[in-house]
């Protein structure tokens, strides 16, 4: 039985790197692949989730991010700058407390409660240290990995820096969307996947046309860029 072939565009990538001259390893080759199967399959790299529901690993319930989460977690991570184990479990523990309905990131802004919330729940959590990385991965599929990837190419920005976004725009889109739903739904009654999904489907888009295969496109020309970089020096 012949393998399958190569996606045109992946094809033609790989083309434009022979022609400069550019040989791509074999952990580059496995990354664009899967990137760009994410532009192309609406079900990879994502488990098949009823809404709402969680994935089970090691033992403990992680649920796709709802918005306040997505929130704390980017105020939260700037904080633990420089603390790769603690980034790590808070990380997790965000889409621990994502159930739908579930508030408890609301009052754990501070920085230091934060902090010892989280290494409270990392002391007694049924996770070993080498199981990490493996965990990280299979919980950040179910959020669809979006803006995983910087681009090389953007200008740098100060570490630090966290964007000041209360939620307030996005439940006002949602609201928008679907009137007779309240603000603390869209922020902690769904998903944030589920609800960007809910509003391409409230918008006629299709998979082709919608924000997660335009933001595996992004991903993918970013990862290009940044494959031609490490090869240029």
């Amino acid at each position: 039985m012949d393998a399958p072939g190569l996606h045109p565009k992946l094809r033609r990538t790989l083309e434009a790197f022979d022609a400069d001259g550019i040989e791509i390893t074999p952990d580059q080759f496995a990354w664009l692949v899967t990137l760009r199967n994410k532009c192309d399959d609406p079900s990879a790299g994502a488990p098949a989730l009823v809404v709402g529901s969680p994935l089970s690993v090691s033992g403990v319930d992680f649920y796709p991010m709802h918005r306040l989460a997505d929130l704390w977690w980017l105020r939260i991570n700037a904080a633990f700058e420089g603390r790769q184990g603690a980034q790590i479990f808070a990380f997790l523990f965000a889409h621990v407390r994502s159930a739908p309905g579930d508030t408890t990131l609301r009052g754990l802004m501070a920085p230091h409660a934060a902090m010892e919330a989280v290494e409270m729940w990392a002391s007694d959590v049924p996770i070993h240290d080498s199981e990490l990385t493996r965990i990280c991965d299979i919980v950040a599929s179910l959020d669809g990995d979006d803006e995983s990837i910087p681009d090389p190419s953007a200008p740098e920005q100060e570490d630090d820096v966290v964007p000041q976004d209360s939620g307030a725009r996005f439940a006002a889109i949602m609201c928008g969307a679907f009137p007779g739903c309240s603000p603390e739904f869209w922020l902690t009654g769904i998903s944030s996947r589920d609800a960007i999904d809910m509003l391409d489907e409230g918008n006629g888009e299709s998979f082709a046309t919608g924000s997660h295969r335009t933001t595996a496109i992004a991903n993918y020309l970013k990862a290009v860029k940044h494959v031609r970089a490490s090869h240029h020096g």
